[in-house]
């Protein structure tokens, strides 16, 4: 089993998120934050 802790960057580089190993790519909440970014 892997582990992937996730951290989401905005466009300037900066860590605005950090997200688990057991939250999944496909979480809501995580692809909400990311729409929101773009």
């Amino acid at each position: 089993r892997w582990n992937f802790h996730k951290y989401l960057l905005d466009r300037n580089g900066r860590v605005v998120g950090s997200y688990g190993s057991l939250v999944r790519p496909d979480n809501k909440g995580l692809l909400s934050k990311i729409e929101s970014l773009l």
